[in-house]
């Protein structure tokens, strides 16, 4: 009875102790559990935040990659605009060569000419110094005929003189032979004037007036076409100038 009592603590007593051991081993477990957690909710903390940042390296790598095909497009440009360049450069080079060699050819047609010019320069000194010449003597001459055309000029003017005052004698003739009145009126809007002679004068229709001035120059003629006692109606056939034909002058039938 004794040894199964003292057999039987000593199982309890083990018991005891494993229990002892146990209750360590578990509460140190979960402190390793939740020492455990804490790391992994840190890793997946930090695995979270790398995934972030490799989204975002994605993203920026994208970005790089447009970026660099965008700067591969203008350097592809850059070379062709550059190629173009070279060949513009190339054509001015040409149109520059061109354009020396043309000058080159005016240069030398310029100093053909300036000496043509001094050879023109010359020749036209020797002329003018001709022309001075010529003048000088055309002056001489000049004295000599103007002093020959103011004696002849008193001879035509003597003999216009003479012809006037004959010219004259033979219009106070005519006057004498012929009836002789004078414009009373005149009528732009019909071109008729109003002469003094009529029936009484001897005055017929379409008879044909002579019209004179105050000097007796003819400035105009005129032709009847009613007649009264002492007036007559008549047409205006022409005139030396417009409306010279007016009151007062003289009206002397044909």
């Amino acid at each position: 009875m004794n040894k199964k009592t003292h057999l039987l603590g000593l199982i309890v007593l083990i018991l005891l102790v494993g229990l002892c051991f146990l209750g360590y081993d578990y509460a140190k477990l979960r402190e390793t559990k939740k020492f455990l957690e804490k790391q992994i909710a840190e890793v997946e903390t930090k695995t979270k935040k790398i995934q972030e940042e490799l989204k975002s390296t994605i993203l920026s790598y994208e970005e790089v990659k447009q970026k660099n095909n965008e700067l591969e497009i203008s350097y592809a440009k850059l070379l062709e605009d550059n190629k173009s360049l070279n060949q513009l450069i190339k054509e001015k080079e040409t149109v520059y060569f061109e354009l020396s060699k043309l000058i080159d050819e005016k240069n030398q047609k310029m100093d053909l000419l300036i000496a043509s010019l001094d050879d023109q320069k010359q020749r036209f000194i020797s002329l003018v110094e001709l022309l001075v010449s010529m003048k000088q003597q055309y002056d001489t001459l000049l004295v000599k005929e103007t002093e020959k055309v103011e004696a002849a000029q008193e001879e035509i003017n003597l003999g216009e003189i003479q012809v006037e005052t004959a010219r004259e004698g033979a219009l106070q003739q005519t006057l004498q032979a012929n009836k002789e009145g004078s414009v009373l009126s005149r009528n732009n809007q019909y071109n008729f004037v109003l002469v003094s002679l009529g029936n009484d004068d001897g005055i017929k229709q379409n008879d044909l007036f002579k019209i004179y001035d105050a000097k007796y120059n003819l400035i105009g003629e005129a032709k009847v076409r009613m007649v009264n006692d002492t007036v007559s109606t008549a047409i205006i056939l022409w005139e030396g100038n417009k409306n010279i034909i007016k009151q007062g002058v003289a009206a002397i039938k044909e």
